[in-house]
């Protein structure tokens, strides 16, 4: 390179030096703001079974929630180890995080279930937030189990002494009284028919009018507004083959 081009360069490197420090100089140069995560975490550590039991479109996770919202400001999708021992870490929680939890969450991140939680002056901590939910069952039927059939029908169904009609929902009885049992009420269909909506008498019981004249109507029990994730649930545990 000859001596006139390198004499070019090197002023042309001191001319666009000297310009960015006047720029700096005047003011011109604009600021970024950066903005800074809020820098809260939280481990979880648990043994869960029933993992593997949901179908696609839920997920086990480690989320957190802000108030009156089902829809997670920050999630992690947990995949349990071989012998269902999940230890992770949340980092980032965002300041509106009013609860963490351990839950199923869908595919638009909203919960479905909740299994352990944390929330109110857990949270409010600059330490590591501790989440120690132990030995948990997450499996798609004991949700069922535990969301609907416990709160919404063993008070007429086995709570106490009478079970009505003789079918008895509670824990440890309902999966045997429901699957693959025919309807008395209905001739020719069975209670629960894993694989099909249409020919499952319990579900056509939360979703039409079909015992208006049963002497108690259960038209009313679900709310396709208020309760639409526990009708979902419902469908999706039918449409796949009602596993226990």
């Amino acid at each position: 390179m000859s001596s006139y081009i390198r004499h070019t360069l090197f002023q042309t490197l001191c001319t666009l030096s000297l310009a960015l420090l006047i720029s700096c100089d005047d003011g011109s140069v604009t600021e970024k703001t950066i903005d800074v995560p809020d820098g809260r975490t939280a481990r979880l550590t648990a043994l869960v079974s029933g993992a593997d039991t949901w179908p696609k479109g839920y997920d086990l996770a480690f989320a957190g929630f802000s108030s009156d919202d089902d829809y997670a400001s920050v999630v992690r999708l947990l995949r349990p180890a071989a012998d269902g021992t999940v230890d992770v870490t949340l980092t980032n929680i965002p300041s509106e995080v009013t609860s963490l939890e351990l839950c199923i969450v869908n595919t638009l991140h909203q919960r479905v279930s909740t299994y352990a939680r944390l929330e109110g002056t857990a949270l409010q901590t600059d330490d590591l937030i501790l989440l120690r939910a132990g030995d948990v069952d997450v499996g798609m039927y004991a949700t069922l189990q535990t969301d609907f059939f416990d709160r919404r029908c063993i008070s007429c169904h086995g709570g106490s002494s009478f079970a009505a009609r003789g079918l008895y929902l509670t824990s440890g009885k309902s999966y045997e009284a429901l699957v693959g049992v025919p309807s008395k009420r209905v001739e020719g269909q069975l209670l629960v028919e894993p694989g099909s909506l249409r020919s499952s008498v319990l579900y056509q019981v939360v979703t039409t009018d079909i015992t208006a004249d049963w002497g108690q109507s259960h038209a009313d029990m679900l709310s396709p507004e208020k309760d639409s994730h526990l009708l979902t649930l419902l469908a999706d545990w039918i449409r796949n083959g009602a596993k226990e």
